[in-house]
């Protein structure tokens, strides 16, 4: 075997798959300011990020397809593969554009017109009682001294 074979680009190591994902979240490791609600923060950035690109992708696709049936009018293959393409960038856009649809009827059914979901603040989430030293002196309920434990009692004959 070929050490460079195992440790080609085109199948990196797991470490190398992994480095993406901790440079991600190197600032929240880093910071201990950070909380649970700055990671979701970041990931609902990036998800409302990645909703347009992927509309405009499928979009792009649909235009792509549309260029390949035009332009290679000739082709019989090229143009079958310009519908192919064409096709499911149209169903991509359709399930898209209805899923987004779908969960605005939700939030207008569940949470009323005008609804723009947010984060809670800290404030605003439970908070758990902060730990209190116990009180000096005795203890409210003495522990009983020790002594002989009673054993079972024997049952008659």
């Amino acid at each position: 075997m070929n050490i460079n074979s195992l440790y080609s680009m085109s199948n990196p190591p797991f470490i190398l798959q992994l480095l993406p994902a901790f440079l991600f979240f190197f600032p929240f490791i880093a910071n201990a300011q950070s909380t649970i609600l700055d990671i979701i923060d970041v990931f609902q950035q990036i998800i409302s990020a990645l909703i347009p690109f992927t509309v405009a992708l499928a979009l792009f696709a649909v235009l792509f397809g549309l260029a390949k049936y035009a332009f290679r009018a000739g082709d019989e293959k090229a143009q079958s593969e310009g519908r192919n393409i064409m096709f499911w960038g149209i169903i991509t856009l359709f399930v898209m554009v209805s899923i987004w649809g779908f969960v605005g009827i939700l939030q207008n059914l569940f949470f009323g017109p005008g609804y723009t979901p947010t984060a809670p603040s800290a404030s605003e989430l439970p908070q758990l009682p902060t730990p209190t030293a116990p009180p000096a002196g005795p203890a409210p309920h003495p522990v009983p001294p020790p002594g002989p434990t009673p054993g079972p009692t024997p049952y008659p004959n």
